[in-house]
C-alpha cells in the first residue's frame, strides 16, 4: 500500500514537473521583456523546480521536508507576485503607489519566513537538544 502511494505520488509530481518544464521553455522562446512576462517565468520555473524535489523525494525517500516547504513558500511568493501585476496592469496612478507598498511588504515578510524555513534544518535538532538539556 505504501509503494503504491509513493508511486502514485512520484508520477503526479513528475507529470506536474514535465508540464511546467514545458511551459517555462516555452516562456524562455517566447520571452517578453515585461515585469508580468519576467514574473511569469520566475514562478513557472520555481514552480518546476519545487514540482522536481517532492518527486524526487517519493522515488528516493530522502527528507528534503524543509528545503521542500521553503521552494513551496517562494514558489507562493512568486505566483502572488506575478498575479499582482497583471491585477496593477490595469489600475490608476494613485493606486499603484499603494500597491507596491501592500507587495513590498508581503514580500520582506515572506522572504523573512523563507529565511526562517532555511534556518530551521542548520539550527540541528531541537529534540535532542532539549533532551540533552533537559534530562
Amino acid at each position: 500500500m505504501i509503494v503504491e502511494t509513493t508511486l502514485i505520488g512520484t508520477i503526479s509530481y513528475s507529470i506536474g514537473a514535465g508540464a511546467f518544464l514545458l511551459l517555462t521553455l516555452l516562456l524562455a522562446i517566447n520571452f517578453e521583456r515585461r515585469l508580468q512576462g519576467s514574473l511569469l517565468f520566475l514562478a513557472c520555473f520555481v514552480t518546476f523546480i519545487w514540482l522536481s524535489l517532492a518527486a524526487y523525494q517519493n522515488w528516493s525517500g530522502l527528507r528534503l521536508a524543509s528545503l521542500i516547504e521553503a521552494m513551496e513558500n517562494l514558489r507562493s511568493v512568486c505566483w502572488i507576485a506575478f498575479l499582482w501585476s497583471v491585477l496593477q496592469g490595469g489600475s490608476s496612478d494613485t493606486n499603484k503607489g499603494l500597491g507596491r507598498y501592500i507587495v513590498s511588504i508581503f514580500i520582506a515578510f515572506s522572504v523573512l519566513l523563507l529565511g526562517y524555513e532555511l534556518y530551521q534544518p542548520l539550527s540541528g535538532n531541537r529534540a535532542s537538544q532539549c533532551a540533552a538539556s533537559c534530562g
